[in-house]
Parts: C-alpha cells; structure tokens; sequence
C-alpha cells in the first residue's frame, strides 16, 4: 500500500526538475533521520544525470524507467537507442545490456554509469530500466511502483475524488493533502485491522476481492454512519 509521507506543489504544469527532486528528498531525510530507503522508483520522467548522480551520492539505490527513444552510450558498442537495441525482443522476453552504459547522445565522463535491462510487455511496448546495481533485481523490484498508482486511485476515483477540489491556493491545497494523507492511512490501518477478523475474500483469478484500503474505508463509512444514527436518536 501506498501512504504520502511528503510532497510538494509544483510552481506550474510539466515535470518536476533536480532541484524539486532533491529538495524533497531532503526534506524526507530530514523528517525521518533514521529512514533506510531500500530503492527509489520513478517512471520515464525522473531521469536526469544530476538526480542519478544525487542519488549515488547519497547511496540510494534506484530503478528508473527509460524512454524508448532514450540514447545508451557504452564502450564497444554503437550509440543507440533504446527502440533500437531491442527491435528484435519478442514479446515476454528480455534483454540484459553488457556491461556499464551511460544514459544521452552526448554523455561523457560526468554521466553516472548505470546498468539496464529491458522486457517487451504483452503489449508489445519496451520496459527499459536502469539502476546502480544489478540489473536483473530491478525488474521485480519495479513492479512495486504500482503502488503509487494506487495511491492516486485511493486518493482519486476510488476514494476522496481529490480531482474534483476547485482549491487553487498552494498552501491550501497543501494542506489538503495532508488532510488525505492522514485520512489514507487511517483507512489501510483500519483496513488491516478488519482484515484480522474478517479475511478478504479470494476471487477465482487470485486476487483479493477488494484492497485494505477500501476494507477500512467501508468499515470507518459504517461506524460513521451508525453514530449518526445514534446521535439522530437521541
């Protein structure tokens, strides 16, 4: 489950820069001082030599999600890109690039060594990923970035309909979202908590019929609702 533990407004629309990155990064160091962060996960957007580079200097390992027009320079080798060093990946399958590779068509010296690996998904679309480390971790690892995507559900459509505040002021909106943060974590502890009497059900494809998001947000939705009743009684 994902839970917000920081954030931050961005001045305007598009992607965040380094120094966004960095200084909310340090800002979650900060609130917790004794946080080890087993990985950092960021889709195509968070890639950057600067914000790698960070990240090694803080000894933070990471898996980040390649363009597939994303340029790979490595020695022995032609620059290429990602679509092309895999045109001939069949689908399901995946390829582990030799040796350290450095990420642009002009990357030199100064651009932090990473390794990478890439599937073709059944949609026949490229998951290229660089780390620091090995390689062949970061594909399961990645898979736990899903979570953020719940996250933005729970907070959205399955859940507080976050898109549809008409708060515009940043420190409102802000706080707002601390609010939901607290208010998200109420429900997954809540959920758990049910979970422990009651077991989620177990659908016939595997999967739990509902989330312990949505368990704990049904159960705290039904003890509102009773003492509202009660209190409409007395």
């Amino acid at each position: 489950m994902g839970i917000p533990l920081v954030w931050t407004l961005l001045p305007s629309a598009g992607n965040s820069n380094t120094q966004a990155r960095t200084d909310l990064l340090e800002r979650l160091l900060k609130a917790f001082p004794d946080l080890k962060i087993a990985s950092l996960m960021g889709d195509r957007e968070f890639i950057g030599d600067a914000w790698m580079s960070h990240l090694c200097t803080r000894k933070i390992p990471f898996v980040l999600r390649l363009r597939e027009n994303q340029h790979v320079v490595r020695a022995g080798y032609d620059t290429w890109s990602i679509a092309n060093i895999a045109r001939r990946l069949a689908k399901g399958d995946t390829m582990l690039l030799k040796g350290w590779c450095r990420l642009g068509h002009g990357a030199d010296n100064r651009s932090p060594h990473v390794r990478i690996i890439i599937m073709r998904l059944p949609t026949n679309e490229l998951l290229a990923l660089a780390c620091p480390g090995n390689p062949r971790w970061a594909l399961a690892s990645y898979r736990q970035r899903w979570t953020i995507e719940t996250l933005f559900a729970n907070l959205k459509t399955k859940g507080f309909n976050l898109e549809d505040t008409h708060i515009t002021a940043p420190g409102k909106l802000s706080s707002l979202l601390a609010v939901l943060a607290l208010t998200v974590t109420l429900c997954v502890k809540s959920g758990v908590a049910v979970a422990r009497f009651q077991p989620i059900r177990i659908k016939k494809h595997g999967r739990k019929a509902q989330s312990l998001f949505a368990l704990g947000l049904g159960a705290l939705r039904k003890n509102n609702a009773c003492l509202l009743r009660a209190a409409a009684d007395v």
